[in-house]
């Protein structure tokens, strides 16, 4: 068995550096790399099973880029990271929205100083991380990921004893991040390092509780994670109970399951969901039948009364019977 080329050998337009591929989840390999041949920026190609071609342009990076690494998140968006030169060489996140390259959480340079040796890698949740020598922090390891708004330290900024290099990042199948360096406080050996983050659990919702259709909203406010982190709350069955913010909305009778959850974030892994059981009934009506009376013979009126008991503005109109029919008898009748 040998190594072939996949498509021709030489696919880059000219010399070029810093070399990182990886597949798209439905399998296509892509390259990214330093491309010399257009200013030394950075250029993505994929491989569509006969020939290379660019990603977006060449060279969509704004200057001269090193140290490239590529991922892909679980939705199959292609991400690149790289040494950016224009941004005083800090670490630049770009992903590729199927014409261009942005960067991640629109800001350029997210490192707080000059970093090198980027390493990329999503958790299997699809949070995108970032690694790499952090010269603002000593040449130390620091390792940032992006929250959905903005990108944050990963426990502390510079993880390393010492000054560290040639980062490598990677997600255990669990989720939980672990990082590789050349660890220049213990003679410049390997050194690999893991994220413990903290587990948390959810306090306060009650199992199981019973509720009167017309009752006010229940507040879920003492419903808390010890984290800190704010609780989720979902129903099972919108025709019982809504969530509004942290308060249920009771809307009709039945039964229905309030689930608190709380995903986790950089330090606290996801809470066990727990679940509360709201048993709604239904709201006591009072019905009231008018009186009347009439000849022996005649037809029996429009029957009216009046019905108290009703909620939520609720508009219930009652319907009355009786058993003294035109033919009956001389005599008391209920009215029902």
């Amino acid at each position: 068995m040998n190594w072939g080329a996949v498509g021709n050998a030489g696919i880059s337009a000219g010399s070029a550096g810093f070399q990182s591929i990886a597949f798209s989840p439905s399998g296509i390999p892509y390259v990214a790399y330093q491309d010399d041949a257009n200013g030394s920026k950075t250029t993505v190609l994929s491989f569509n099973g006969t020939n290379w071609g660019v990603v977006g342009s060449v060279g969509f990076s704004t200057s001269t880029d090193d140290n490239q690494s590529l991922a892909f998140s679980p939705s199959g968006v292609p991400y690149v990271t790289y040494r950016d030169v224009a941004n005083g060489n800090k670490t630049t996140v770009l992903s590729f929205d199927g014409t261009n390259w942005g960067a991640v959480g629109g800001i350029a340079g997210i490192s707080a100083g000059q970093a090198v040796y980027q390493s990329l890698a999503f958790s299997p949740s699809g949070v995108p991380y970032v690694a790499f020598k952090d010269n603002a922090n000593n040449g130390k390891t620091t390792v940032l990921s992006f929250n959905g708004s903005n990108w944050g330290a990963v426990g502390n900024v510079g993880i390393s004893a010492g000054s560290a290099n040639y980062q490598s990042l990677a997600f255990s199948p669990s989720g939980v991040p672990y990082v590789a360096y050349q660890d220049g406080a213990n003679n410049s050996k390997t050194n690999v390092l893991k994220f413990d983050k903290a587990s948390q659990q959810i306090n306060n919702l009650a199992a199981s509780q019973s509720l009167v259709y017309g009752s006010s909203s229940l507040s879920l406010a003492n419903v808390t994670a010890t984290s800190g982190l704010t609780v989720s709350f979902s129903s099972s069955n919108n025709a019982v109970a809504s969530i509004s913010g942290s308060n249920v909305v009771i809307i009709g009778a039945g039964i229905v399951t309030i689930t608190g959850s709380q995903v986790g974030d950089n330090n606290y892994f996801a809470a066990a969901n727990v679940l509360g059981v709201i048993t709604v009934t239904k709201a006591n009506l009072t019905v009231s039948a008018d009186n009347y009376s009439r000849q022996y013979g005649l037809a029996n009126p429009t029957f009216t009364g009046s019905i108290t008991g009703a909620v939520n503005g609720d508009v219930i109109t009652p319907s009355f019977n009786t058993t003294g029919l035109q033919t009956s008898n001389a005599g008391m009748y209920t009215i029902s």
